[in-house]
């Protein structure tokens, strides 16, 4: 393979990942609904809940980071840039591991006394 297509592939794999990521931010999106619905019917108050479940949770996160990392893809892209286009992939993929861990806090801070020590 010549440099430029070695380039081009490197780029395109870092594009795929970070749609990836974003495809899978869509699929939280809606499968984190559920969760903010338990969370209100269980506390009544947004205080109780870790600050990173009421940020994942919120639909600024839910709808806005993936609408912004769908547009660093798309304007990455403009530029073929493979270090911007791997930097977008990284932030997805985080932003996924934020989403999950930010809904589940709460069942998994519940469940440590269950456990037990």
């Amino acid at each position: 393979m010549s440099p430029t297509r070695t380039a081009a592939y490197r780029f395109g794999v870092a594009i795929g990942l970070a749609i990836g990521g974003i495809m899978v931010l869509g699929w939280q999106a809606v499968q984190h609904e559920p969760y903010r619905r338990i969370y209100a019917e269980l506390s009544g108050d947004a205080a109780v809940l870790p600050l990173v479940t009421t940020v994942t949770l919120s639909l600024g996160y839910r709808v806005g980071v993936p609408l912004g990392l769908l547009l660093a893809v798309l304007l990455a892209h403009r530029r073929s840039s493979l270090a911007v286009a791997g930097m977008i992939a990284v932030a997805a993929w985080l932003a996924v591991g934020v989403a999950h861990v930010g809904a589940t806090a709460p069942l998994r801070m519940l469940s440590n006394p269950i456990q037990g020590p």
